[in-house]
């Protein structure tokens, strides 16, 4: 089994690799690394199984620092909007992974090295709230399948080093390893339909569909702050863009919205990515002005 479970997880990694361009230019890359390496020491942590010289103790304390890393992707992308991203993997992934270690790292060093560390309640309590509160920003997105298929294979991958199961539950393992490659195949599939059209609406649901609800509802707020403020004709909702009167005109309702929409976006992709969005859009517009 663990043979199998190198195998796929290998095959994750390649997946995993591939989103950092799809990303790029946008503050949610660094979810990718993190998930790059979450993947890579859940393989390390499998293939240390294969080596009988290596002490339990090590290897399910290692694969207990992957379980707490495949958290890091979903905890990266509720701080990913600049300046503050920049500093938020100090100041809350790190120490998040550093607070779900601490019993691994006692028990690895007040126990015999043949004893597997086993995560107590509280802790295992506390590693299934991040990962609700994590993968559920995602619910109701075009991620949500991918996302629950991705908590069962995050919960089973931490099963063996929890009270609940025995060491080394291969069964878990191989079928986590499934589970999480399938999760990364179905985001991978989201990611290549990004921007084929390119319009505000696109850029409106791609966001979405890539930071997930948290981050749309307050993007959305702020915008409708402006609509508000100044009396446009549309208000911002979840699917892009709405009239606020159906009887409105239609004519040059949608400008002044869209040069908000691109400055705050701004906080979490650079010029670049947005003009992929909008440059044909303003040229065309540009076009039809007599």
């Amino acid at each position: 089994m663990s043979f199998a479970s190198l195998f796929i997880f290998g095959f994750a990694l390649r997946v995993l690799i591939g989103f950092r361009a799809s990303l790029r230019g946008l503050t949610a890359r660094s979810a990718a690394g993190w998930a790059i390496v979450a993947c890579g020491l859940a393989m390390v942590s499998v293939a240390m199984r294969l080596v009988p010289a290596v002490p339990f103790g090590v290897t399910s304390a290692i694969h207990s620092l992957a379980s707490a890393f495949l958290l890091a992707p979903l905890i990266d992308i509720l701080g990913a909007r600049n300046p503050g991203h920049r500093a938020w993997p100090c100041f809350v992934v790190i120490p998040m992974i550093v607070v779900l270690q601490w019993p691994a790292a006692s028990q690895l060093f007040s126990q015999s090295l043949t004893t597997p560390v086993a995560i107590p309640l509280p802790t295992a309590a506390c590693f299934v709230l991040l990962l609700t509160m994590g993968a559920g920003n995602h619910f109701g997105t075009a991620n949500t399948v991918a996302c629950l298929i991705g908590i069962v294979g995050i919960l089973l991958f931490a099963m063996p080093v929890t009270e609940w199961s025995a060491w080394p539950g291969d069964g878990y393992c191989l079928t986590s390893s499934i589970c999480l490659t399938v999760t990364a195949l179905l985001v991978e599939g989201r990611l290549k339909t990004m921007g084929r059209n390119r319009s505000h609406e696109q850029l409106w649901i791609d966001f979405r569909d890539i930071y997930g609800l948290v981050w749309t509802r307050r993007v959305m707020d702020r915008i409708n702050q402006f609509s508000d403020r100044e009396q446009w004709m549309v208000i911002m909702t979840l699917d892009g863009f709405r009239v606020r009167n159906s009887h409105t005109k239609v004519r040059d309702r949608v400008n002044r919205p869209k040069e908000i929409m691109r400055w705050v976006l701004g906080r979490f992709a650079n010029d670049e990515f947005l003009d992929r969005y909008l440059r044909d859009e303003n040229t065309a517009m540009k076009q039809k002005t007599p």
